[in-house]
């Protein structure tokens, strides 16, 4: 079902938020995170290290702040990439 679900977002412009959310575990806000120098394809690993967080909403509208603190100290980690989302 997660694979029918994938291909049929593969055109879309959060296919790779979305695939990396349910591919590796991580939150939403972890994602929204990541950096390019939280990856590195060499290693195929990435680094969870930051979020992007909710600060305030005001009429609707949202204020976001990239922050180091995330959920749990387990949250810190690093995620072995698979071949396929390297090439992704």
């Amino acid at each position: 079902e997660v694979q029918t679900f994938l291909e049929s977002l593969f055109e879309e412009k959060h296919y790779m938020p979305i695939y990396l959310a349910l591919m590796t575990g991580m939150r939403q806000g972890e994602v929204l995170g990541l950096r390019w120098d939280s990856i590195d394809l060499d290693q195929r690993i990435l680094s969870v290290q930051q979020q992007l967080k909710i600060k305030e909403v005001l009429n609707g509208q949202g204020r976001y702040e990239l922050t180091n603190v995330l959920k749990t100290p387990t949250s810190y980690r690093t995620i072995s990439l698979d071949e396929e989302t390297i090439l992704l």
